[in-house]
């Protein structure tokens, strides 16, 4: 029966590595979660997994036209995808994952509007490799929210599954896609 998974954790926790070698792992079981948002690419949008670059006011059209809309804001930028296509992919029989921030509340509106009950893992990586990767990415202002993002912590009492990885990239992928073939097969 198709899932949504929904992968937690703070910036720099690692989610999207982790999350692009499970989809490469089971291509006919599971997709990504299209979101929308208001935030500028990091880098080359086309290597952001999952994300459709638009204006506010392209966002804003969107969700208007939208029967649907799941959205959020966080630091200042609009997230959002179509529940009616997030929807479609679960009835053909695939398993939605995404990446989203560890908040209880967020999770739990997303399963009121899909109509699911979804897995959540947590994923804890150490602050300071946290830190390492977000400075990494040029992106100082990502590097301030460390602080903010230390008081989300506390998910981890509301997940249904922790995964810390240990911080050797072949061998977190190949862990984190063990663990998600678990709820997928």
């Amino acid at each position: 029966m198709p899932s949504m998974i929904c992968v937690a954790g703070e910036a720099g926790a690692g989610k999207t590595t982790l999350v692009r070698g499970v989809l490469s792992a089971y291509p006919q079981s599971l997709e990504y979660l299209t979101t929308y948002t208001t935030r500028p690419p990091r880098g080359n949008p086309l290597e952001e997994l999952g994300y459709i670059f638009v204006t506010k006011e392209e966002y804003e059209q969107l969700r208007r036209q939208s029967t649907k809309w799941d959205h959020g804001e966080y630091y200042g930028n609009w997230y959002g995808a179509d529940v009616a296509e997030a929807n479609k992919t679960l009835e053909r029989g695939r398993s939605l994952i995404v990446t989203t921030m560890p908040d209880p509340q967020a999770i739990h509106e997303m399963a009121m509007l899909y109509g699911v009950d979804p897995i959540t893992i947590y994923i804890k990586t150490a602050r300071e490799v946290r830190l390492q990767r977000l400075l990494g990415r040029s992106a100082l202002s990502e590097a301030t929210r460390l602080t903010e993002d230390d008081n989300l912590k506390m998910f981890v009492e509301h997940a249904d599954q922790t995964f810390e990885p240990v911080n050797s990239l072949a061998e977190d992928v190949c862990n984190f896609n063990r663990l998600i073939g678990e709820y997928i097969k």
